[in-house]
């Protein structure tokens, strides 16, 4: 049995059904709205910051991270074509671009997802609590959301971090997530009008980093307007915008800069086998379930297709 049917197999989900769904990342988003459009239960989202699409939040200029989606192993390549077409049926903008990406140490084929459409159409439609979740707690009828908010069952993913227990009559069993370590990814954007073909063209792509960065997208916006999105390597964290900017000026050959900007976000990290231990929850427990968003491309696959 694979996740997906580990998990709604064993939810008497249908419309009057109420469901929690933990954080506003894509992922969750795609998970709450597949619920509702499946089964019409009807689903809340509980996200602690004041905007919605976690790594994948957007602004006037699109994506404001460098996050990417690509296949990156023989399993990804099989199922991203139905992944795509999947993302494409919710709406959500899809450009295959020439210009390839720098992902998880290796090149990769670039496509720009322009969410926006999607999340807007999720605020629209959706309840949100704005609220951070510390604690579960599943009874015989019910799950309460910091012993407050009752509902029918509660969905969360890879990144949280609170306490789950189990409550029958006197008894009280806890469910103990494993030790998280939290990482906080910062990205540098630069608009520009202007970017060297042949600095790109002579780019190593063979190290884990180019130079002061990890992680490189570059699209073009328009005529001669480019969007260069990049994850800033663990090293140059510290360093300033400015010394930032001249390493990449002088490694892509970037010409006539208009705007720039840094942004982070923290993430909770756990390695796979802590995610297998976390997976148990599904088996242990009724109401309350966990669904891994390790990988874009494998989520999709493994719940939503």
């Amino acid at each position: 049995m694979n996740s997906k049917n580990e998990i709604f197999s064993k939810l008497s989900l249908r419309s009057k059904k109420s469901v929690a769904i933990i954080g506003s990342s894509l992922c969750s988003c795609l998970i709450g709205d597949y619920i509702k459009k499946k089964y019409g239960a009807k689903v809340v989202f509980y996200e602690e910051k004041k905007f919605i699409g976690g790594a994948w939040r957007i602004d006037g200029y699109g994506n404001m991270f460098s996050n990417i989606i690509a296949p990156t192993d023989q399993n990804t390549r099989k199922v991203f074509n139905k992944v795509l077409i999947f993302l494409k049926n919710k709406k959500i903008q899809i450009k295959n671009l020439n210009q390839n990406s720098f992902y998880a140490n290796q090149i990769v084929d670039t496509h720009i997802f322009n969410f926006n459409n999607f999340f807007n159409k999720i605020k629209k439609e959706y309840l949100f609590r704005r609220l951070k979740v510390n604690s579960l707690i599943e009874k015989e009828e019910c799950v309460l959301v910091n012993n407050e908010y009752m509902h029918d069952y509660v969905l969360f993913p890879n990144s949280v971090n609170f306490k789950i227990s189990k409550k029958k009559s006197s008894l009280t069993k806890i469910f103990k997530l494993p030790k998280c370590k939290i990482i906080k990814s910062k990205h540098i954007r630069i608009i520009s009008k202007g970017i060297s073909k042949e600095k790109l063209g002579g780019l190593n792509y063979s190290e884990q980093k180019l130079g002061p960065i990890d992680r490189l997208q570059i699209m073009k916006i328009r005529k001669n307007f480019f969007k260069i999105s990049a994850r800033i390597s663990k090293e140059y964290k510290r360093k300033s915008k400015n010394s930032i900017i001249k390493n990449l000026i002088e490694l892509l050959g970037i010409k006539n800069i208009l705007d720039s900007s840094v942004s982070s976000y923290s993430s909770i990290n756990y390695t796979s086998e802590q995610i297998k231990e976390i997976n148990k929850i599904n088996k242990n427990f009724n109401r309350i379930k966990h669904y891994n968003t390790s990988n874009i491309i494998g989520f999709i696959s493994e719940y939503l297709l």
